[in-house]
């Protein structure tokens, strides 16, 4: 099957400084996709890239096994949508900002005023269709910036830092949304997010960016070091972790917080990696508890409430942290 999305070889400089080197980069269609880092580590570059804002200084970019070049680059931008952190709305009604899109396509008055109301219902805000933008509340105006992509019926919603300065509630509802996207209306959704958490929840596939790299899993448990080649081991600060024996070198080590497995004592399996650790701090995220472990290098897994329940863990409590050495990337 195509991909949406396939980047290769990618390169994107400002000044000369390189902000995006990217060796191959894939997104499937009908799938959401999440995109993890620190500020200033490409993110919000490669999102300009994948609607088309900016073509990249010299690598592949194909959209749905099409090059995208100069000439067809304006034309497929209309099939995306891009809400980027700070959505910005004009001093005009709600309504009216939904329909701004359309009215730029010479959309028929009544056809506007159809699908801009459509969507506002859809998304629970028709009762601010009249309002000014400038009443809004910030999770208010998401909605209103999602609503104005979205009535455009784009192959792809793109969402920069969508949970940014939202309340627990609005976060739950945009949550909601991305997920229906995917499932019932057949969209694809890319987002980035400071927390890896809610990436790991949302995404069919989690990706993680540093220094304009990116790493297909998320930089939760990131750790730097060497390679022992000739012992299948990456020696970080304080530990020494398995390695799969194909990987010779590296300066850093990912696991993601789904791979590692937790115990109250130690395990009889084929997971090569095991350390001794203590809680050091519990906290519920979305419809999981992260779990934060001191063994020599601090560790986050994510567990379930049923997993925490069985497992009869508490803040403070000693514990072990096995995975195996194939759930490490090395880069």
């Amino acid at each position: 099957m195509t991909a949406l999305y396939e980047l290769l070889s990618v390169q994107f400089a400002y000044d000369q400084a390189m902000v995006l080197d990217i060796d191959e980069f894939r997104v499937a269609g009908n799938t959401i996709t999440a995109i993890t880092g620190p500020n200033g580590c490409g993110k919000t570059t490669l999102l300009n890239l994948l609607a088309f804002l900016q073509l990249p200084d010299s690598g592949t970019l194909n959209f749905r096994g099409q090059p995208v070049n100069v000439s067809n680059w304006s034309r497929l931008r209309k099939r995306v949508s891009y809400v980027q952190q700070k959505p910005y709305l004009l001093n005009m009604s709600v309504r009216e900002n939904v329909e701004l899109g359309l009215k730029f396509r010479n959309q028929p008055n009544n056809d506007r005023r159809r699908r801009s109301a459509a969507m506002l219902d859809d998304l629970g805000i028709a009762h601010l269709a009249e309002r000014s933008a400038g009443e809004l509340s910030g999770g208010e105006v998401q909605k209103v910036a999602i609503a104005r992509a979205l009535v455009l019926e784009p192959d792809v919603l793109i969402l920069d830092e969508p949970f940014t300065h939202l309340d627990q509630r609005s976060v739950g509802f945009f949550e909601s949304l991305i997920t229906l996207l995917r499932d019932d209306r057949g969209k694809s959704v890319v987002f980035t997010s400071h927390d890896p958490i809610i990436a790991q929840v949302l995404s069919d596939r989690i990706y993680s960016m540093l220094n304009g790299r990116l790493v297909p899993c998320a930089m939760t448990n990131m750790y730097s070091g060497h390679v022992i080649a000739d012992q299948h081991l990456f020696a970080s600060s304080h530990l020494q972790i398995h390695i799969p024996e194909q990987i010779q070198s590296g300066t850093h080590l990912v696991i993601d917080p789904v791979h590692l497995v937790l115990s109250r004592s130690p395990l009889q399996s084929s997971m090569r990696n095991a350390f001794q650790g203590r809680i050091v701090a519990l906290q519920e995220q979305s419809d999981l508890i992260k779990v934060s472990i001191d063994a020599g290098e601090h560790f986050q897994a994510v567990i379930t409430h049923e997993a925490m329940r069985d497992l009869d863990i508490h803040f403070g409590d000693p514990v072990w942290v096995s995975f195996k050495s194939s759930a490490v990337h090395v880069f």
